[in-house]
């Protein structure tokens, strides 16, 4: 029954302010109900990948067949029909649901968004806004202690999830650990890391994000997502602010955009396009 959304947009870099600084509270991601029937949005997930595209590295144990390895994973609430989406309907996720044209004229209001992630921090110096007027997502697992904010320059995967385990069960049975040889210029060493993974099964889009130069590896199994889309032309590229990647329209069923969904994000998004939440197809 879920099958039919998709990941439409996804807007990671932050936007650029009239004096070119970068304004990072409004990113956001759009959720897209690609078929000719509603659908519900209960239980939908997002993931940003734990792995970066631009640093390969070989992790042990290797459970991209089976599993992605995930920072952060954040669940739409809902009993299995509270969130009903219209055909060619779509749900906007944002980091923060304020009006960020007062802080930023190049931004926008997000007050009209259907969710925000939020975080109870536990640094008082970095602490996270909630706007009560807009329903928070669960939060599953995030790899910070702060607030969550998805990778500025575009060198992760994003993925949307069926969640088939309540938070409590899915802190207790997926929990990744990994361990890895880094080689570096000052020399080598094993490292080890921790965090959460989501069976390949619960995945219905992906989305791999690199930079264009430098891209090293796709961080989920290729049948999830055989190519990639960027907004950075290169690592620490600040022309990426402002910028989004949305996927491509192939037809349409009356007024309804079909989105195109080949599990390639080479063929499927335009890359580097101006963003904007409330951008019509």
């Amino acid at each position: 029954a879920y099958k039919g959304f998709v990941l439409s947009e996804i807007f990671c870099s932050g936007s650029a302010t009239p004096q070119n600084t970068y304004y990072y509270a409004d990113k956001y991601l759009i959720i897209y109900n690609n078929t000719d029937h509603v659908l519900y949005a209960d239980s939908l997930a997002f993931a940003e990948s734990e792995f970066m595209t631009p640093m390969k590295e070989e992790y042990h144990p290797d459970i991209m067949a089976q599993a992605m390895a995930v920072k952060a994973l954040y669940m739409i609430p809902g009993s299995g029909s509270d969130h009903p989406v219209e055909p060619g309907g779509r749900i906007i996720l944002v980091d923060n649901a304020l009006n960020h044209s007062y802080a930023n004229p190049n931004s926008w209001d997000m007050t009209r968004a259907d969710f925000e992630w939020y975080d109870e921090s536990t640094n008082p110096d970095y602490t996270d806004i909630d706007n009560p007027n807009v329903p928070n997502l669960e939060r599953i697992y995030s790899k910070t202690l702060t607030m969550y904010s998805p990778h500025t320059q575009g060198f992760t995967a994003f993925a949307l999830v069926r969640m088939k385990a309540n938070r409590i069960d899915y802190l207790t049975d997926y929990r990744y650990d990994y361990d890895y040889h880094i080689v570096g210029a000052t020399g080598e060493a094993d490292m080890t890391g921790s965090c959460y993974k989501v069976p390949n099964d619960w995945i219905i889009d992906a989305v791999n994000i690199a930079p264009l130069s430098g891209m090293q590896w796709l961080v989920v199994d290729p049948s999830l997502d055989c190519g990639f889309t960027y907004v950075s032309m290169f690592p620490f590229d600040d022309s990426r602010l402002s910028k989004s990647v949305r996927r491509k329209v192939v037809g349409r069923d009356g007024n309804r955009a079909i989105l195109q969904d080949t599990n390639n994000s080479t063929e499927d998004f335009e890359p580097r396009v101006d963003a904007n939440p409330f951008y019509n197809y």
